[in-house]
């Protein structure tokens, strides 16, 4: 299920050449991943029940154009594909009402044991609490 958030640039989030920086973006897709997981409560309850979590391994961001102070951004986040221990999800930073793509970010994420931090496998059950993670 894809969800959308946006976000209006204010001055804080804009470094000395008067653009946002790219580190920023990181922030703005996190944003974007718990906007995602706001509306599924159900998910939050079975990962502390499983003592299951779920951490990014790696972030690919593609910037296109530069956001400035005022753009207001629209964050698209959905789940692209899981398989063994984990997933991917893709996101999409929009300028304004989504006539330009400022960014894309490439999200992997591997389930692991909340008591110890070791891998662990997804769980088959999962996909029916999470539909998403069938694709």
């Amino acid at each position: 299920m894809r969800t959308e958030i946006q976000i209006k640039i204010r001055g804080y989030h804009i470094d000395h050449f008067g653009h946002v920086n790219n580190g920023r973006y990181f922030n703005f897709f996190e944003e974007g991943r718990w906007n995602y997981f706001d509306d599924k409560p159900e998910l939050i309850d079975y990962f502390h029940e499983k003592y299951l979590a779920h951490v990014v391994s790696k972030i690919i961001i593609q910037y296109k154009k530069p956001l400035f102070i005022g753009d207001t951004i629209t964050i698209e986040t959905d789940v692209l594909e899981s398989k063994g221990s984990g997933f991917t999800m893709f996101q999409t930073l929009y300028k304004k009402d989504k006539d330009a793509v400022a960014a894309t970010a490439t999200v992997n994420n591997v389930f692991v044991n909340a008591m110890n931090g070791n891998t662990a496998p997804m769980p088959e059950e999962l996909v029916g609490l999470w539909p998403d993670l069938g694709r």
